[in-house]
């Protein structure tokens, strides 16, 4: 059976960290701060938004593979 896809958190804010620990995966950039990044799963070592978002499309794309759809 095919696991449902996970949920993605993604912030560069200390205010959002219960998204970031409630997420299955979490992800930000390396300008967030140490409290940000010390609760993420992936840290973009770039400081670009651009680069940020193309992570997310890749973990979109491996969900997509995993979850069969």
């Amino acid at each position: 059976k095919k696991k449902n896809m996970n949920a993605v958190g993604i912030t560069t804010s200390p205010l959002s960290n219960h998204l970031l620990t409630n997420s299955d995966i979490s992800v930000t950039i390396s300008k967030a701060s140490e409290e940000v990044k010390k609760n993420c799963s992936i840290v973009v070592k770039s400081n670009s938004y651009d680069d940020l978002f193309k992570e997310i499309h890749r973990i979109y794309h491996c969900n997509l593979s995993k979850s069969g759809k």
